[in-house]
């Protein structure tokens, strides 16, 4: 699934798991996030 975070910009969801989502975010590469503070935008493409 393909997602949009306000710091790290536009990326795609490797992993999901215990309330953490690992993501390949294209400019600043793979990020571990806490689904709860993360603040994520799913994109329609």
């Amino acid at each position: 699934m393909k997602v949009a975070h306000e710091k790290f910009g536009l990326g795609e969801i490797e992993l999901l798991e215990n309330g953490k989502a690992t993501i390949n975010f294209q400019n600043s590469g793979q990020k571990q996030l806490l689904l709860k503070f993360a603040k994520l935008n799913i994109v329609n493409n």
